[in-house]
């Protein structure tokens, strides 16, 4: 059966053309695939995500100044993460998963930084990412983090323990949500950038 979806604003014809790939890609790569997906438990639909990427779905939510796809309105995102998630949740998330890593980048990195984060995350072979902020105790309430950053010469030390991290296994570089003022909440946290690869 079809699926009808009517929109209450008018879409542009840009937006209806993610929305229209986002579609497609669910329905022909995603959903015929997500029930064993599914039942494996364990499996991560890799080839999926690299399929994903070659049209510009992991990366259509990011400016094209960094080479994205330009898609920065929030309901623009949200209906194509629906298209997707309407193949399978997990994979869908999958899929637009690097965006939650990016979008402290953006708020808070400078122009290199961007550059250096966030371009890569373009091309046709993106490495995955994650996000880091739960923590056993405390959950994702970020104003109550216990993860330190402790300035050491010209870089910080970070001490602490996360959980429930999207794409862990994979991830090739993390965004770390830590504070360098314990006990004054959300004044002292900030976000670093860990490379998987990183060591003391």
């Amino acid at each position: 059966m079809a699926r009808v979806v009517r929109d209450a604003v008018q879409l542009t014809g840009e937006q209806r053309q993610f929305l229209d790939l986002a579609a497609e890609f669910a329905a022909r790569d995603i959903r015929p695939v997500a029930r064993a997906v599914d039942d494996a438990q364990v499996e991560s639909p890799l080839e999926l995500w690299r399929a994903a990427a070659k049209i510009g779905l992991t990366a259509f939510m990011l400016p094209a100044e960094v080479g994205g796809g330009g898609v920065t309105d929030l309901l623009t995102q949200a209906r194509v993460q629906e298209e997707l998630c309407h193949g399978d949740i997990g994979i869908g998330n999958l899929v637009t998963s690097n965006g939650f890593y990016a979008a402290p980048i953006l708020e808070l990195g400078t122009a290199e930084q961007r550059g250096r984060w966030l371009e890569p995350l373009c091309s046709d072979d993106p490495p995955l990412t994650a996000l880091a902020v739960t923590e056993p105790d405390v959950g994702s309430d970020a104003a109550s983090l216990r993860t330190t950053a402790v300035r050491n010469g010209d870089h910080y030390v970070l001490n602490g323990q996360k959980a429930w991290i999207s794409n862990a296994p994979y991830a090739q570089s993390f965004v770390i949500f830590a504070t360098v003022a314990p006990g004054s909440r959300s004044k002292g946290v900030t976000a670093f950038v860990v490379e998987r690869d990183s060591r003391d």
